[in-house]
């Protein structure tokens, strides 16, 4: 079942973007040099007498030739300087993409590529760069389709738009002419994927450092990956390092066991086979990561990228490919942000916000978009404060089901049963199936088989074949235990979603239900303490109704049936296109829809980008809150006035609602520089700071700005970097910014609006 699971999943992803199987040979290609050299690029081997970027085209073009890739003239350098963005560049032409490339409009007429090794690099433009940043796998392939080391340096000067830097010392080592450690570049890396191939930091000119090499034009869509292994993904949802304050935390669960549950949750709502097997990749201080895992490899990301051959590649960080896809199949937009309590070693960490049961303190975090050991210790960072919304890490493990006293182990029980009616049982008696006269209408043979405990069935989970199984009369569902507790309901799982059934009646030591529909049935432990009425249970944050006893004689399913129909769909037929919801046909959700621009939209939509899930979606304006203004002066600069940063803080759309910073800048009209100072919000108690040097530059529409402060007795570094006016909000008053600190590492999306 896993390579069905599998095959599907990804095949309806590989759609969703624009993946086919298309002839390989006309794939646009990329790689990065197997030489290496200084920023004067004009002292390379390959650059011949050219100098600055011509000499880097040269370089790439010549190490296409070298390596036998077709057509080697038409590689560029993926580089910027003062007069011209790699934007411009990869499309074959010159300029800045402020100015649209010297064209009437700007060109989107470049990619997608594929690495020499012939698995995606990246989807074509604007998809390779932010916001979406759908960079596939990471660009560590030369021009032999060999698979390079150190240096992992990749030498740009260009930002995750494609366009040049504009916070890189000493700018692109003066045009790419400088060699020497008085200059500097920004630089990507072979060891991620997002934009940290293109910005991940920055060096001085004399690093040795590798150029990314990228062929202009357009080609066919990415090839199909294949998977054959076992599934990993990051998980969509974030929250704190006590994980069992998340949402999709199994009632009763904390610590490594919560993370498990929310790990299973998600797999069995996204439709994968055997939610059951998912573990998250956690340590505590009794155990570590990988020993949790009987499976030793390989594992597959949901679009069917290899991420490990094997355990042991996962404890010595040596990714193929990083884990940063989520369970929807979404590419995650930002480099660091999952929990994990797990040095780069393997090791468990000392840090683990108290086994994963507390905000209070410190965990080891990973950062999902590298392959090396940051995917599980940022580097760097030696734990992170535990009120954080992060990620955790899904791996299917290969484990059996738990089994107990209470449950017999396979063989499932086969039986066949016809319109005279019949039973169906598990070969202790535990749990049994009685179908009524007329519950079918032909001989049908089905299958009982027990799947054994798990964490939202504690006391047992069921499953019919043929499944699902429509009956023409409800039949009743017994199970027959010891020593259960008064909140035991009888629940169907469907679609990833528990559905206690209303007609649960316990009586004794005995849970009977009625039904019309099988397919997966279990015994789920309703939480004692939810504040319901006398007779009423609670599951989940729900306070149930079942019904009494007396409602009906003991054997009298179908009267039970009839005098609690509850608020179940077992027998409620919705036409195509709806779905059942507490027994009403309701339209169904057409779910997330992916956008990269207004026009993708339909009605009165905006395309705005979802911190949850790392991707923009179509939203309906009106769940935003617009910002007062009132401190906005026309005389004044553009920047002038007071604003307050916010963060997301976990949530989604709408949902930049935690304030962080509030600044108070002077502008005045036509001047680059800006002044003024930061109030920090969040983490609370420090003084009010000048800022370091802040610039509003009118041409890109750009405002980047920095302060420090000193936080435990540390100097903290804090900045916003690349804010830009949000058009489909109010550009005057809105603007979208990374924000990084020396305090969490790489930039996270935040919100600045002017008050």
């Amino acid at each position: 079942m896993t390579d069905i699971r599998l095959t599907f999943s990804l095949f309806a992803l590989l759609l969703a973007f624009g993946f086919t199987n298309a002839d390989a040979q006309d794939h646009r290609r990329a790689f990065v040099t197997s030489t290496t050299g200084s920023g004067d690029l004009s002292s390379w081997g390959d650059a011949g007498a050219q100098t600055g970027l011509a000499a880097g085209d040269a370089i790439c073009q010549a190490r296409a030739a070298e390596g036998g890739l077709a057509n080697p003239q038409n590689f560029v350098a993926w580089l910027s300087d003062e007069n011209n963005d790699a934007y411009c560049r990869v499309h074959g032409l010159s300029g800045k993409k402020a100015d649209n490339c010297g064209q009437p409009e700007l060109p989107e007429a470049a990619g997608p590529w594929v690495r020499t090794d012939g698995l995606p690099f990246a989807e074509g433009l604007p998809g390779l760069l932010d916001p979406l940043s759908r960079v596939i796998t990471p660009l560590r392939f030369d021009e032999f389709g060999n698979q390079v080391s150190n240096p992992s340096v990749i030498a740009t000067s260009t930002n995750g738009v494609g366009e040049l830097n504009p916070f890189t010392s000493s700018g692109t080592c003066e045009n790419w002419t400088n060699g020497t450690a008085s200059a500097g570049f920004s630089s990507g890396t072979t060891l991620a994927t997002h934009r940290l191939w293109t910005f991940s930091g920055g060096s001085n000119c004399a690093v040795q450092s590798r150029l990314a090499c990228l062929e202009t034009g357009t080609g066919p869509n990415l090839p199909q990956m294949q998977a054959d292994g076992n599934l990993a993904f990051l998980s969509s949802s974030r929250g704190s390092g006590d994980l069992s304050t998340w949402l999709l935390a199994a009632p009763g669960t904390s610590g490594i066991e919560a993370g498990d549950s929310i790990c299973r949750a998600l797999a069995g709502s996204r439709g994968f086979d055997n939610p059951h097997r998912f573990k998250a990749w956690l340590s505590d201080d009794e155990v570590e990561a990988v020993e949790r895992f009987e499976f030793d490899g390989p594992w597959y990301r949901v679009d069917g990228a290899l991420v490990a051959r094997n355990k042991a590649e996962l404890a010595s960080g040596n990714l193929v490919t990083p884990l940063n896809q989520t369970d929807f199949g979404f590419y995650a937009s930002s480099n660091f942000g999952t929990w994990t309590g797990t040095l780069a070693g393997g090791d468990a960490g000392s840090d683990n916000c108290g086994n994963w049961t507390s905000t209070d303190g410190t965990g080891v975090s990973g950062a999902q978009v590298w392959v090396d050991g940051q995917w599980t210790q940022r580097s760097g960072q030696s734990s992170i404060i535990c009120t954080l919304p992060y990620h955790i890490y899904c791996l299917e493990d290969n484990e059996r089901p738990i089994f107990t006293d209470r449950f017999e182990a396979p063989p499932p029980v086969t039986q066949t049963i016809g319109p005279d009616g019949g039973e169906l049982a598990t070969a202790s008696g535990a749990f049994r199936i009685e179908l009524p006269p007329g519950a079918v209408d032909e001989n049908t043979e089905f299958q009982l088989i027990s799947l054994g405990s798990t964490p939202k069935a504690p006391y047992g989970r069921f499953r019919m074949e043929p499944s699902p199984f429509n009956f023409e009369l409800p039949v009743l569902l017994e199970y027959q235990g010891s020593s259960l507790p008064e909140s035991v309901l009888m629940a169907r799982f469907a679609d990833g979603e528990i559905l206690p059934l209303r007609t649960s009646v316990k009586d004794g030591d005995t849970v009977r239900a009625a039904t019309r529909t099988f397919s997966e049935f279990g015994l789920i432990n309703a939480d004692a303490d939810c504040g319901c009425d006398e007779g009423e249970v609670c599951f989940e944050g729900v306070c149930i109704q079942p019904c009494a006893t007396d409602e009906c004689d003991e054997d009298d399913y179908q009267c039970l049936w009839e005098e609690c129909p509850g608020s179940t769909c077992d027998d409620v037929a919705c036409p195509e296109g709806t779905v059942c919801e507490c027994g009403v046909c309701e339209e169904e959700d057409p779910g997330p829809q992916a956008c990269t621009s207004n026009s993708d939209c339909t009605g009165n939509d905006v395309c705005r980008f979802n911190s949850c899930d790392g991707f923009n979606q179509c939203v309906d304006p009106a769940v935003f809150a617009g910002a007062p203004a009132t401190s906005y002066d026309p005389a004044q600069g553009r920047m002038h006035g007071k604003w307050i940063g916010y963060s997301s803080g976990g949530s989604c759309f709408g949902g930049f609602n935690n304030p962080f910073v509030e600044l108070e800048l002077a502008h005045a009209p036509d001047a680059s520089t800006v002044t003024g100072t930061a109030s920090q919000i969040a983490p609370p108690g420090n003084p009010t700071v000048d800022l370091n040097r802040s610039t509003w530059d009118e041409a890109r529409q750009r405002f980047t700005t920095s302060w420090d402060l000193r936080i435990d007795g540390r100097n903290e570094n804090f900045q916003l970097t690349d804010c830009q006016p949000l058009t489909i909000i109010n550009p005057l008053h809105v603007l979208r910014c990374d924000y990084s600190t020396s305090l969490i590492g790489a930039a996270i999306r935040v919100e600045l609006r002017r008050q």
